[in-house]
């Protein structure tokens, strides 16, 4: 019997298959790592063990359960992970969770009646037969219908108001979740969606969160063509992608993710089968929704509208997404102005385009290019005022060389002038890859430290030579328990398997267990598949640089001390101190050899 709903969560849940679910892992001995999600990085940092339940990114320090990193990566409060998680262990909730019947609850639970109620409305309503007409033109399958939830607002002032109120939920409450305006004069409240046809938001768990309606025809000249449901206490429009519900398994599988611009888009190409798509709904994406996206793939392919919206709007995701080191390309089309349109008049050209996506600095080139004269110097300042900026963000230095060579080769102009004038326009550089703060912040010593741990209880036959050659105060203090506590168990279980010494160590370590299995997928990131002649090396050479570090030490200290002995007059305690220093540093050379 479980002590409380918490660990019945985790007992139940595989944490490598809900990290899983989020980012692309790979075995790595009896552990599992991947880049991390929370900082950029090149190697992968990011290690899991399913053993025991735990997580630890070695680049940015972050770690923890299965609670933890869902929070982290949704940011979400704790109670909301149980929530989430509770729900994919199948673990009852409702004595452990008194507020399950709070204000975002309700909200939800009303934003979700909303869209049955909009969804049964086009399907049955003889009102709703322009939109289901509308929806018969735009090529529309009754399957597309159903999985995108697609319904039809009544053309009233309180069609919605009225269905939400008969099921319980107050006008304040149908407002404060997007669903109904504030009267001008007066008091009550009038629908928000009236007369269009709706498209369901849900967010990244397929929970309903808001809506975007489109106008149907014939529509007045001035109404909008979409209103949008506004920013609530359970949708925040720059952290929702739409479709990405749908998507994130095919995201995983196909290795990246599709952007395009419109809902019908989206609801396009997964009718022609390509499913790993997601849609802006109108506007370029945000540094959030992007970093969204990059949990379940880094690779991006992008197709926006062929005008200069579209295009405006693609030149801005590409700049963030650069910043968060994505790889980016651009899906090209010919003779259609949206995916939608293609897919209309040649579903089997969809496919095509997207295997056929180019990187977005070949289509910048291109686009920039063709419509310049590259013999006038004018054009030629023109091509690279265009593309210089763009090359300055690259973060990959030889990606960046090659685009700048071949600007070069295009206008021909040597490309060390090119590469002057972008040194002397300072444009913002890319991001650093590799961003790795907590590592900065560990002295050397420290991590020199927990290295040496890590080898030896991964391989505790090194425990007795260790014990003679690694002197305990060359760790931190706060290893220096463990080291106390690695040798006194060896000493104790020097005969058990390597499985069952580990074991027991962390069965007998209590507040200690944890920096084990952290110390553990430590060696399995530094040193995979190392034999224990490799690890004897590693070991000799991280004890070497321990020592050196523990006699600089000592060395600052006694200099230090000399220096107080001198203020103090004291000739004696001077010179024995300096004899001292004289010792320690013939030691500390010979260490260095």
């Amino acid at each position: 019997m479980t002590s409380s709903p918490v660990e019945e969560i985790k007992q139940r849940l595989d944490l490598v298959e809900v990290i899983g679910e989020y980012i692309t892992l790979r075995p790595a001995g009896k552990y599992h790592k991947a880049l991390c999600p929370f900082h950029h990085e090149k190697t992968p940092s990011f290690m899991v063990d399913r053993e025991n339940g735990i997580w630890h990114c070695f680049g940015c320090a972050k770690g923890g359960d299965v609670f933890s990193f869902v929070q982290e990566l949704e940011g979400m409060e704790f109670v909301e992970a149980l929530r989430l998680l509770a729900k994919k262990a199948n673990v009852d909730l409702p004595r452990y969770d008194p507020s399950l019947q709070n204000q975002k609850t309700r909200l939800h639970e009303c934003l979700a009646l909303a869209a049955s109620f909009y969804h049964q409305t086009l399907l049955k309503s003889t009102e709703a037969e322009a939109a289901r007409q509308y929806i018969k033109e735009r090529r529309i399958s009754d399957d597309m219908v159903e999985q995108f939830l697609i319904g039809y607002s009544p053309n009233a002032w309180d069609g919605a108001l009225k269905a939400l109120q008969g099921r319980g939920y107050s006008a304040e409450e149908i407002y404060l979740a997007g669903l109904a305006i504030q009267k001008e004069k007066g008091a009550g409240h009038y629908d928000r969606f009236r007369n269009r046809l709706m498209f369901t938001i849900r967010d990244a768990h397929g929970t309903v969160v808001g809506f975007g309606g489109r106008v149907l025809p014939p529509a007045p000249e001035d109404a909008a063509k979409y209103i949008n449901s506004p920013q609530s206490l359970v949708y925040n429009k720059s952290q929702v992608v739409y479709g990405l519900d749908q998507a994130k398994t095919a995201i995983k599988e196909a290795g990246f993710t599709i952007v395009v611009e419109g809902y019908m888009d989206l609801i396009a190409s997964h009718q022609a089968g390509v499913k790993n798509v997601v849609a802006s709904s109108g506007t370029a994406f945000t540094q959030d929704q992007l970093r969204l996206i990059k949990r379940y793939s880094p690779n991006l392919r992008i197709c926006f509208d062929e005008d200069p919206a579209g295009a405006s709007a693609t030149r801005r995701s590409i700049d963030l997404a650069l910043t968060e080191a994505m790889d980016v390309r651009v899906i090209r089309l010919s003779n259609a102005k949206d995916p939608d349109e293609l897919i209309r008049t040649k579903p089997e050209s969809w496919p095509q385009a997207v295997a056929s996506a180019v990187r977005f600095m070949d289509d910048a080139f291109d686009r920039t290019l063709v419509k310049l004269d590259l013999k006038q110097v004018d054009d030629k300042k023109r091509a690279a005022a265009a593309l210089l900026p763009i090359i300055a963000r690259l973060p990959d230095g030889v990606e960046q060389t090659h685009y700048l060579q071949k600007l070069a080769e295009a206008i021909r102009v040597d490309e060390q002038v090119l590469r002057r004038q972008i040194n002397r326009s300072a444009a913002p550089a890319g991001p650093a890859v590799e961003s790795t703060p907590a590592e900065a912040k560990l002295d050397r010593r420290a991590r020199l430290s927990e290295q040496a741990l890590s080898i030896l209880i991964s391989c505790p036959e090194l425990i007795r030579e260790a014990a003679s050659k690694l002197a305990a105060d060359w760790l931190t203090e706060s290893d220096q328990a463990l080291y106390k506590l690695l040798r006194d168990h060896y000493s104790e279980n020097h005969d058990s398997s390597e499985a069952n010494f580990q074991a027991s160590l962390r069965s007998m370590a209590g507040p200690l267990a944890e920096k084990i299995s952290l110390l553990l997928l430590l060696a399995e990131r530094e040193w995979p598949e190392a034999s224990a002649d490799e690890l004897h090396s590693e070991l000799r050479s991280i004890n070497r640089y321990l020592e050196q570090l523990s006699l600089d030490q000592t060395l600052a200290n006694l200099k230090a001390d000399i220096r107080a002995a001198e203020s103090a007059g004291d000739s004696a305690r001077t010179n024995q101190l300096i004899n001292h220093f004289h010792e320690v540093s013939k030691k500390r050379q010979l260490v260095s050899r």
